[in-house]
């Protein structure tokens, strides 16, 4: 399933820090910004953007703190391909993903457990950063994990719902952290982002997941995790659960404050899905 290979890291030095002392300053650093939240449930899932950390590292602060010092067997991390078509969804191919703060690796036998209920392809030499971007603020909050990177470019709910169901079914297994990689809209209008980014936010929040569909799926809405988001929800309400959070909402103009209408902005979210 897995080739003895490591991914190298292609983002450091440029979407986030290279240095790890640094690095794992900053992350700690906005984890301390961020205020304590009760969650009132118990933790299924959780949705955290991916653009580079002086953008959005704030807004996954909010996602990762609430597992700060925890443990599981593993954590599952979804995440969209930007650049290569994939199928519904595939298996990242490298048996091990580098950061700074030293290489993850995968889960292998969660993988095969995995692949027992959904066909799991391999994504060869893949430099996506949906992906990448999660483990820092996870090798920080957790320390060290093994985890299952599955990337997606599923455009209807139904493979979507199908993957949820067989990561609900490890779930139920084992203790293992869902993690939804996505940015919410992008367009050349900050009106238009906040507009579109508050309709995903109220359809998150109703978490009913037809209706989170519809909206996701929608080509007039420019989230581009919506598949992973789609299939954790589906693996948290699969699971039982009942809510959606959200944590934190902002955007690329209220971080750089460039708000003029032409300007490319980007939607950032982090959120829980609770039993």
């Amino acid at each position: 399933m897995t080739a003895p290979s490591v991914r190298r890291t292609e983002l450091r030095g440029r979407w986030y820090p290279s240095d790890p002392v640094e690095l794992r300053a900053l992350i700690e650093q906005l984890f301390a910004n961020v205020p304590d939240q009760a969650l009132h449930g118990e933790l299924c899932a959780l949705v955290a953007p991916h653009a580079g950390y002086p953008f959005s590292g704030q807004t996954a602060a909010h996602s990762y703190k609430q597992v700060i010092g925890k443990t599981f067997d593993a954590v599952i991390v979804l995440g969209p391909s930007h650049f290569a078509w994939v199928g519904d969804y595939a298996l990242s191919y490298a048996s091990a993903y580098e950061t700074p703060l030293g290489a993850v690796p995968l889960a292998n036998a969660l993988v095969e457990e995995l692949a027992e209920h959904v066909s799991l392809v391999a994504a060869h030499e893949e430099q996506e950063h949906s992906i990448e971007l999660q483990l820092p603020f996870l090798q920080v909050a957790l320390g060290n994990f093994a985890f299952v990177p599955i990337l997606m470019s599923a455009d209807e709910l139904e493979p979507c719902a199908q993957l949820g169901r067989a990561i609900a079914e490890l779930m139920r297994r084992h203790n293992i952290l869902l993690v939804a990689s996505s940015d919410l809209n992008h367009v050349e209008s900050y009106r238009e982002v906040v507009r579109r980014d508050a309709d995903v936010v109220r359809a998150v929040e109703r978490f009913d997941l037809q209706h989170m569909a519809d909206m996701l799926l929608d080509p007039d809405y420019t989230v581009c995790g919506r598949a992973p988001i789609l299939t954790a929800a589906a693996a948290a309400q699969a699971l039982g659960a009942n809510r959606a959070h959200v944590l934190s909402y902002t955007n690329s103009g209220e971080v750089t404050d460039r708000k003029s209408e032409g300007t490319y902005t980007v939607g950032y979210l982090s959120a829980a899905f609770l039993k």
